[in-house]
């Protein structure tokens, strides 16, 4: 008896139809599991947002909190106080009109503000740990511990980093400065007052 298996129908006319119940099935997918890269595995440690970060210019400023997110305050004639939402970093710089930090998801450069200089628009296909922004150039320290730097070379070679290893970069207006690896600090680009003078025998601890 295979009655259960059918089901009776009334049509329109009166008349009885009996069809074939049909159960609905369904189908499972299989799910995969992925692992995603994150920048632990780029950076190759967890960043320290501990004591968080904070960077000052002519008339705004910006920090990160001690989960990377950001926050900016002051003038924002051409968004220089506008950072892009969503985004966890781990190293921020900002100056006159421009700011740019390190992205934690991919070891990534952003910037925000005006790049009439070419200052915000970083090197592609690299990966950074630490940016500082100047007045008309950036300079950025990659995960192989070398410096790169863009914008406006002007007259002073501005984007001519010397080569080497190092552990910081700080850039001002028409000048930069760094740490190399050993301690010993050089400094290119405009040498007004001094600043980017030559610190031979004197190390940074």
């Amino acid at each position: 008896d295979d009655s259960k298996d059918r089901t009776a129908v009334l049509t329109d006319s009166g008349a009885t139809l009996v069809v074939p119940t049909t159960t609905p099935t369904t189908t499972s997918t299989p799910t995969t599991s992925t692992t995603s890269t994150t920048s632990t595995t780029a950076l190759g440690y967890e960043p320290d947002w501990s004591l968080g970060r904070l960077s000052g210019s002519v008339k705004h400023s910006c920090m990160l909190d001690e989960g990377g997110s950001i926050s900016c305050w002051g003038t924002s004639d051409v968004g220089e106080a506008s950072p892009p939402g969503g985004m966890q970093l781990i190293d921020i710089s900002t100056n006159v009109t421009v700011g740019c930090g390190v992205r934690y998801a991919d070891s990534v450069i952003s910037c925000w503000g005006d790049d009439t200089y070419g200052h915000a628009s970083p090197p592609k296909l690299t990966y950074w740990k630490q940016v500082s922004v100047g007045k008309r150039h950036t300079c950025a320290i990659d995960l192989e511990d070398r410096i790169d730097c863009w914008g406006s070379n002007g007259l002073f070679d501005l984007l001519a980093a010397p080569e080497g290893e190092y552990t910081a970069v700080s850039v001002g207006d028409d000048y930069a400065c760094a740490v190399k690896d050993d301690g010993r600090i050089p400094c290119w680009g405009d040498d007004a007052g001094g600043r980017a003078s030559s610190q031979d025998g004197r190390t940074f601890v």
